[in-house]
């Protein structure tokens, strides 16, 4: 004898059920990942931080024990922060070896370019990304690096500014 009471959802019940799931996941999922953006652009805008900390210090440093900066190229030092293994140094000035190790710890990786003022050879601005790509050419503001996130192209698209320029 067959039980007349049976258990169970209908499937009008399952399909309202799915319905309220897929618009749910419609309205939320844009917004996650708008959040998700922010997030890399606010971890790259710190590394980029410290990136800019790093070498105005060493800049500092090497023009207190040498009396003088000399930089082969003082508008982009791109090249002492490119990949730099675990104890690289980088000689700036006479009897100045900038530690980088030291100067942005053991687990610090990515690569940065500064831009330096040529008159006093002090630390401008600073970009950073976490492979080489996307290194802003140019000093962006907070609304023009979050329009370059969201295109995926152009300077600034995949890394981190600091500071900011002011908009």
């Amino acid at each position: 004898m067959r039980n007349s009471k049976a258990k169970g959802f209908t499937l009008i019940e399952l399909i309202v059920v799915i319905a309220i799931i897929g618009i749910l996941a419609a309205i939320l999922v844009p917004s996650m990942l708008g959040y998700l953006r922010n997030s890399r652009i606010t971890r790259a805008n710190s590394n980029a931080r410290t990136a800019h900390i790093a070498v105005a210090t060493a800049l500092a440093d090497a023009a207190t024990v040498s009396g003088q900066v000399i930089i082969p190229n003082p508008v982009d030092i791109a090249a002492p922060l490119a990949a730099l293994p675990v104890g690289t140094t980088t000689a700036w000035g006479t009897g100045y070896t900038a530690n980088w190790t030291e100067l942005l710890g053991v687990n610090f990786a990515g690569v940065s370019r500064t831009v330096t003022d040529p008159t006093s050879f002090a630390a401008v601005w600073t970009a950073w990304s976490e492979t080489g790509t996307g290194l802003s050419g140019t000093q962006l503001t907070s609304d023009a690096q979050k329009a370059a996130w969201r295109a995926g192209t152009g300077a600034g698209s995949q890394s981190g500014i600091y500071p900011l320029a002011v908009s």
